[in-house]
């Protein structure tokens, strides 16, 4: 590629403002440091200083001055605590910023050992879908999404990703909508991500919001609570008049052995509320500044207003942020012996348990919409992370007067730009089904995938990889990464059998939206000769049902079938000879060309590794480099 080419290309465009930005936080974040190192000398500084004014000041004769370096010393000294764990709290953040804008460069250069890695999508392995996509783990999807959560946003991302059946047009039109309007704020969904990877797992957040959607204990014992307002008052006063002889010290004791009483007959259920709503693993302050952060900005799409209406107006960020603050004060419980102490004196924890049913009460009930609501924005941020970042990428269109799935310039997702092949793709109408054919590695798997993964993305509300998208609403099935369910005792050919069945199964059971099933290799775990008509009675029953779809097969003679032949359009891959200093060269460049294969290469495949007679050829990438399977 020319320098001239390479100014004018938008992924450059993309990497040079990650990379200028990057810098930019480098240089934030080092400054911070610099100035938090100088406070934290200060701060020592000052403290010897405050410390030796108090203890001067401690004597009779003591000056005043040094009564006056003692506290304006001591006032100083928390003002640069404070000072510091903000300034600590900015390193951290822009250091969390940079790393972004570096992960972002990666995402783009699809640099996958670059990538941290993805939250993992959990799916039974009855998805109708799931397993053959590579939506999650190494080299998928989830690593090209921007950042969630690891519950709210990732249950939210999910959800969308693993759809059975899409939601309506007009949703998937204002998903669209709302991606499009957070594409450009690159800066917003940075801050959003970085504040989302503090926040709790989904198993702590379920435990947060059971309890908080519960019963409080305490609100139906007031008599509970009055007397622990009561007694945490009274004791800690008679105990310092029994210490200047006022009372006798056997009220004192009296009240602390009552106290002691009454937190030791309550001891079960505070320990079950103070366990369960400061949930460990749930990170209220990163969920309360993640519904700050997301109130900050005025949208324009109606969708996401409605998230904002929905996460409360302001009042969830306040609200997370009391409940820390709550929890905060549970954690006297990690100091045993402090614990006693204060129990003692106060019955510090039937207060916290009161201050959290009194949020309980507040909140509780709101809680997991709120909640909700910010997982589907962290959803729409991620896409959006997605679509900035692949800027050639577009919306697809969504029709329900067309039957059929149609791609301008389609390629895979998962390949970086310099290295994918794109080709023109039309799966359907109705009463058709697209017939791929080729020679072994020509790229048949990566097409059949590119269909499928650009329909998820699709109906998530994403861009596509394609420059242009034409589909109705689907309920899509495939039938591509099969294997053996030796723990369940099923051969390959059963469990494909199986799958195809459930495919069928679904086609028949209407046609709103219509089915689009995509297939590699039907029924390989039989031989040739029983293969060829229980795939061809396969597709009989899924044109009869009027599903549309695409299979992949070596079987050159299944588009001739009688029943099937007016229906395949049939396109192929195929590869290619050249000559070169070494010998002759297969290569491979990916082209769909319509009609049947006219060649096959398993034979020079086995010549290539050393296995035929004689080695004719060797394997080579595409001029662009990309490598691929069939």
């Amino acid at each position: 590629m020319s320098s001239a080419a390479a100014t004018t290309d938008p992924h450059d465009r993309i990497i040079d403002d990650y990379t200028s930005r990057a810098a930019q936080h480098g240089r934030v974040r080092d400054d911070a440091a610099r100035v938090a190192s100088r406070i934290g000398s200060a701060r020592l500084l000052v403290f010897i200083a405050a410390a030796a004014g108090v203890a001067i000041a401690a004597r009779r004769d003591a000056p005043v001055v040094a009564w006056s370096i003692g506290l304006i010393g001591s006032l100083v000294f928390v003002g640069l605590v404070y000072r510091h764990r903000r300034l600590s709290a900015l390193v951290r953040l822009h250091d969390a910023l940079r790393r972004s804008c570096d992960t972002g460069t990666s995402r783009i250069r699809r640099e996958w050992s670059a990538l941290p890695a993805a939250l993992s999508v959990n799916y039974a392995r009855s998805h109708p879908f799931a397993g053959d996509l590579h939506l999650s783990g190494e080299t998928s999807l989830a690593q090209l999404l921007g950042p969630v959560s690891a519950a709210v946003g990732h249950d939210a991302l999910t959800q969308w990703l693993l759809a059975e059946s899409p939601p309506s047009i007009d949703a998937l039109r204002g998903r669209q909508e709302a991606i499009g309007e957070l594409r450009p704020l690159t800066d917003w969904r940075e801050r959003l991500g970085v504040h989302a990877a503090g926040a709790g797992t989904s198993a702590s957040v379920e435990k947060l919001l059971t309890w908080a959607e519960s019963d409080g204990w305490l609100r139906a014992r007031p008599g509970i609570r009055w007397a622990a307002r009561t007694l945490g008052v009274v004791t800690p006063l008679a105990i310092l008049a029994a210490i200047r002889g006022l009372i006798p010290d056997a009220v004192a004791i009296v009240l602390v052995v009552v106290n002691l009483l009454v937190v030791a007959s309550a001891r079960r259920r505070v320990n079950d509320t103070l366990q369960n709503a400061s949930a460990r693993g749930f990170n209220g302050r990163a969920y309360s500044a993640m519904f700050d952060h997301a109130h900050r900005t005025a949208f324009q799409s109606g969708h996401l207003r409605a998230l904002q209406e929905r996460m409360g107006g302001g009042v969830a960020a306040p609200a997370l942020e009391r409940l820390a603050q709550i929890s905060t004060c549970a954690d006297v419980r990690l100091s045993p012996m402090g614990h006693v102490v204060i129990n003692a004196l106060t019955l510090w924890d039937i207060h916290v348990v009161d201050a959290l049913e009194r949020w309980q009460a507040q909140h509780g009930g709101v809680m997991r919409d709120r909640l909700s609501a910010l997982g589907e924005l962290e959803a729409h941020s991620a896409v959006a992370t997605l679509a900035y970042e692949n800027p050639t990428w577009t919306f697809p269109a969504f029709r329900d007067d067309v039957h059929s799935v149609e791609g301008s310039d389609l390629a895979h997702p998962l390949l970086a730009a310099s290295t994918r092949v794109a080709n023109d793709v039309a799966v359907g109408p109705t009463g058709t089904f697209l017939l791929v054919t080729g020679s072994n590695m020509a790229g048949k798997s990566t097409l059949l995938r590119s269909i499928a993964l650009n329909v998820v993305l699709a109906q998530a509300g994403a861009p596509v990889c394609a420059s242009a998208f034409r589909l109705p609403r689907v309920r899509l099935r495939t039938s591509i990464h099969v294997h053996d369910a030796l723990e369940d005792g099923l051969s390959l050919f059963m469990v494909e059998l199986l799958r195809l069945k459930a495919i069928v199964d679904a086609a028949r059971e209407g046609d709103d939206p219509p089915l689009l099933y995509v297939a590699d290799e039907m029924l390989r775990g039989t031989n040739m000769q029983e293969r060829r008509p229980a795939v061809a009675a396969v597709l009989r029953h899924l044109l009869r049902a009027g599903a549309i779809g695409a299979i992949a097969t070596h079987d050159l003679e299944l588009a001739t079938e009688p029943e099937l032949e007016a229906h395949a359009r049939a396109v192929h891959l195929v590869e290619q000879f050249r000559e070169t200093n070494a010998g002759p060269e297969m290569w491979f460049d990916y082209r769909v060309r319509p009609g049947i294969a006219t060649s096959r290469n398993a034979l020079k495949l086995l010549e290539m590794v050393g296995l035929g007679d004689d080695p004719v050829a060797r394997p080579s990438a595409t001029p662009s480099g990309e490598r691929t399977t069939a």
